[in-house]
Formats: C-alpha cells, structure tokens, sequence
C-alpha cells in the first residue's frame, strides 16, 4: 500500500556552501523543528523524545532518511520540478516496511517543511525564506504528515486530536483544523486517568472504554484560529463555546489544568510559533 508524504511551502530553493550527499538536494545532517535539539547527542535525544521524535527531527545520511529512534527510509528515483522535490521511499517502522510517495518543496537549501513545522539543518542560517514559508504555506495533511495525538486538546488529562491542515502559519490569520480520531480515544483509554478499566480497578474493557467515548466523540471536527500579530486565539470543539486567550499573558494568569489554557498556549505555538518565541513561550 503506497502513502503520500505532502510537504509545502511557498519558498524556492536557495544556494548553499553546504553539499547535497545523497539523491536529495538536501546537505547530509540533522534537521530539527526546535534548535536546542541540535545541542544534545544521539541518546540523550532518544531518551529525551522517545517516540516523538519524529515530530521534530529528520537525519539525512546520504541515501537514507531517518528520526533517530524507529524510522528508517531508503530514498531512490527523486525527481526535480523547480523547487518540488519528488522520491520514492521504503520505509522500515515498528516492524513493518511501506512504501511512500515522497514530495519535499524546499525552504532555502538546507531547510524544508513538515507537517506544519520548518526542520533546519543544525548548523545552517535562517534564510529569508522561512518568512516566505511560515506566513503562506497551506499544508493539508494527508496520513503520514500527522497521527493521532497531534492536536493540542487534553488540559493534562483528556485525549488530544488529529491536525488535517495548518495554514497561515505566523500570519495574522492562521488556522488549524482537525477531528478526534479513534485513535486518540484509545490513547486515553489506554492511559485511562479516570481509572474506568480493569487495568486500574474499573469495569471497562479498553474496548469499552473506545465504544462508550467513541459514541459521542469520534469525529469530532477541531477549529483553532490566531491572530500572530495580535496574540490572539480563539478555538472551537465540536459545538462546543468558542474558547479564548491572549499572548503574552499576565504573569499571574492562571494556567494550571483546570483552567484550561494548557491547550489554547500549545496551539498558539503551532500556528505562531516565531510570536511564541518573541513572548516567552517555549
């Protein structure tokens, strides 16, 4: 079964001192969403990350793609149009072998986007096409980009969602949309707070516990929209009352679980993750 890996931006690619080692037209290194990131070795990274890893690195070695944990790509046949980028991959993860059609658009010559974030080569300049990239690239996801768990909903507790698409990222209209997903119901049953499965000394299976939340959550549509330059977000659960907040915060602004703001403070970083920088959240 073939899978698309989509990954948009609106930049062109740039030149470089740096050198493409492999069939990409990506210097050989590790690309990261977070700089920080490139200051810690191989197992500290892993111990640190663990199975998000792939959410915020790729390590390309010449022929090979990688996250540092349990992804592992063999790239072959890569195609150029302009700045599209296109590959075949074979793909080993958890045990099991896909094979993915790859489309990489470049941002600058030692940077690119995924799912909604800009990975840059440790050691690389920003370039002026992460502006270009951040304020008009319009990602839809599709499988690979984004898995469940992506979108910031839980307040320390609950279950989060699915990302579908990221637009606008650090402009005055970002928007994100998303769903609940059976899969994120699992993770909470699984994880089970509330102590409801025989796990923990309740009476629920976890399949029990999936069918029972299901029935009311599953597909449940995820509206979040900012405002980068005024610090604005404004998100919406199902038919639930349009939820706000305000970046910077006063510094006794109550952020604990119960407030709520845990989630609205994660998806302002990922739509506006330069204004989130710029305010002190990290």
């Amino acid at each position: 079964m073939k899978h698309r890996i989509s990954v948009v931006t609106a930049a062109v690619l740039a030149t470089s001192a740096a050198r493409a080692e492999g069939p990409l037209p990506f210097p050989d290194g590790r690309y990261v969403t977070d700089p920080s990131i490139c200051a810690m070795d191989e197992s500290t990274m892993v111990d640190r990350l663990t199975d998000k890893l792939g959410r915020y690195v790729r390590i390309l070695r010449g022929s090979n793609i990688e996250d540092g944990y349990e992804l592992y790509c063999g790239v072959s046949n890569v195609r150029r149009s302009g700045s599209d980028v296109f590959f075949d991959a074979s793909c080993e993860a958890e045990g099991e072998t896909r094979h993915i059609d790859g489309h990489y658009v470049a941002v600058g010559a030692e940077a690119f986007a995924l799912g909604g974030s800009v990975f840059r080569r440790c050691g690389s300049t920003p370039s002026s096409e992460d502006d270009i990239a951040r304020t008009s690239a319009d990602r839809d996801f599709d499988g690979e980009e984004t898995s469940a768990g992506d979108y910031p909903l839980a307040s320390c507790k609950s279950w989060n969602g699915k990302v579908t698409s990221l637009t606008g990222i650090d402009s005055r209209s970002a928007v994100m949309k998303g769903v609940v997903t059976r899969a994120d119901l699992r993770e909470y049953c699984e994880r089970d707070p509330g102590g409801e499965t025989t796990q923990y000394g309740g009476r629920l299976t976890i399949e029990q516990c999936v069918d029972q939340y299901a029935e009311e959550y599953d597909g449940t549509a995820l509206l979040s929209e900012a405002d980068c330059s005024a610090g604005t977000v404004a998100f919406r659960y199902g038919s639930d009352d349009i939820r706000r907040a305000t970046f910077p915060m006063s510094p006794d602004a109550d952020t604990s679980c119960a407030s709520g703001m845990p989630p609205l403070i994660y998806q302002f970083q990922m739509m506006c993750p330069r204004t989130a920088r710029g305010v002190g959240i990290e």
